[in-house]
């Protein structure tokens, strides 16, 4: 009995934090269900599961990210959990965070609400399975630890390589963290620590250089040869701002441009006269992240949102500071509500993509996947014309059926992509050369293609080379079309 009391206690406790999570939970989880993963979240999965730790590291030459994400699915990906794991995993990490910002973060209940009621927490980071989730979470232990890094260093350390290890948008976070952390550490405290102390800094300093070169030698080397990679691309400030507006306001004209730079500059000259010593955090973090934008990766929604945790970061440690003059509280107010307001606006432009991925196909790959398990005959050779869009079919494929996917791409089998290729477009004589000398033996050989990418094989259609098997139905990611080649006509081909 003293048990189940024990246990109502800290239900009772708890209540509101369990009725916040409760209401989240069944709100959330409906679009968890309905997702359809697309080809960015099976290129991890497919990672984790085909290659060994040492290969993931490896493969990080061309993917210009971390694989943390790919680590993380890899055991369940060899085990051969369901794909669905991965969206699961995914939103319990949110949930997770969301938990730990209920209980750990100094803000009062309505920000609390607005920040875990935000969009990237609802679904942008939470269905839609990639290593964006790992970001909120990571931010948030860093926030945690803060406060007592000097005592508990390592824990800091960790969780700030937690951070490393999730996107390269947020390396700028990483490394201003890790410099202000260590400069004061090693420069600015190193009379009053013991030797005790100066041992774990230094074990501190050996593990955060070896976790950042784990991570930057690879993609650095492998950085300029990523097909994704914006080369010689000029800063363009306007279209940088007018993304972030369109995101934030639904629209991305002059004029919201104005209204969120105002908004900025209020609040950045705010944090400049009262935080001066946190400053650098958020202007380094921002900065990298239009760096990265620019010359590595297009600025797109999830990379978008990371910014909301960059700033309740800086919100967060803030408020743990000692008590503050009545000009700072009534700032610092209209600034949070503001800020508040712009989370809320941010999420309700999200909307109307959560709603259409609710109602419908976010990508028609698991229906296209189910096609051929169902109706391909087993070791069929499937030729496939777009290798990005056809990985994210992959995952729902029945090994048993033995199907071999080759990438007109690469002119290989493939599972995952690796971006350090050339895209090829084959026409339709180049089909017929391939099926004529590598293929010739096979019976049964499908080309599948992805959207538009057809249009180069209209003539070998029109003249009975390809037979239409399946379209599917229409999705804003990927929409795939089958065709079956005709071997009679490749004999003839040949003769």
């Amino acid at each position: 009995m003293n048990y189940l009391k024990k246990i109502w206690n800290i239900i009772w406790k708890n209540k509101f934090n369990i009725l916040i999570l409760s209401i989240y939970t069944m709100i959330s989880m409906k679009y968890l269900n309905t997702h359809e993963p697309w080809r960015d979240e099976a290129q991890a999965w497919l990672i984790g599961r085909d290659l060994s730790i040492f290969g993931m590291i490896k493969q990080m030459y061309y993917e210009a990210h971390p694989c943390l994400w790919s680590l993380i699915l890899s055991p369940f990906a060899k085990l051969g959990f369901p794909y669905f794991t991965m969206n699961l995993i995914s939103y319990l990490i949110m949930w997770f965070t969301a938990l730990l910002i209920l209980k750990k973060a100094p803000f009062n209940m309505f920000t609390k609400l607005v920040i875990i009621f935000s969009s990237p927490f609802m679904y942008t980071y939470s269905a839609i399975a990639r290593n964006y989730c790992l970001i909120p979470l990571a931010i948030t232990l860093i926030a945690i630890n803060y406060k007592n890094r000097h005592e508990k260093p390592l824990p800091y350390v960790l969780s700030i390589l937690m951070l490393a290890w999730t996107h390269i948008i947020m390396l700028g976070m990483v490394g201003i963290l890790y410099l202000q952390f260590f400069w004061n550490e090693v420069i600015t405290r190193r009379k009053t620590n013991t030797k005790s102390e100066k041992k774990k800094i230094l074990f501190c300093l050996i593990l955060a250089i070896v976790g950042l070169l784990l991570f930057v030698i690879p993609i650095g080397l492998g950085g300029a040869k990523n097909n994704l990679v914006h080369l010689d691309r000029k800063v363009d400030v306007f279209y940088w701002t007018s993304n972030i507006a369109y995101y934030v306001f639904g629209h991305g004209d002059l004029g919201y441009n104005i209204a969120l730079l105002v908004l900025l500059t209020l609040f950045i000259l705010y944090e400049t006269i009262f935080y001066r010593k946190n400053m650098p955090i958020l202007y380094l973090s921002i900065l990298f992240q239009i760096y990265v934008y620019h010359y590595i990766y297009a600025i797109s929604q999830q990379r978008t949102d990371s910014l909301i945790f960059i700033f309740m970061f800086i919100f967060w440690i803030q408020r743990e500071k000692n008590k503050r003059s009545w000009f700072k509280r009534i700032y610092g107010g209209i600034m949070g509500i503001v800020a508040l307001c712009l989370v809320i606006m941010y999420s309700n432009g999200i909307y109307e993509m959560m709603k259409s991925d609710y109602n419908s196909l976010f990508s028609s790959s698991h229906e296209t996947a189910d096609f051929i398990n169902y109706y391909l005959e087993d070791n069929s050779i499937i030729l496939a014309q777009n290798m990005p869009n056809t990985a994210a079919i992959l995952p729902y494929i029945d090994d048993s059926k033995n199907l071999y996917f080759y990438g007109l791409d690469i002119d290989d089998e493939f599972s995952y992509v690796s971006w350090n290729y050339e895209y090829k477009t084959f026409y339709g004589n180049k089909i017929k050369n391939l099926v004529s000398t590598k293929f010739i033996k096979d019976k049964n050989i499908y080309l599948l293609c992805s959207g538009g990418g057809c249009n180069s094989y209209w003539e070998i259609i029109n003249n009975g080379y390809l037979s239409f098997v399946y379209q599917s139905e229409y999705s804003p990611k990927e929409t795939y079309i089958i065709f079956k080649v005709n071997m009679n006509r490749v004999n003839k081909f040949c003769v």
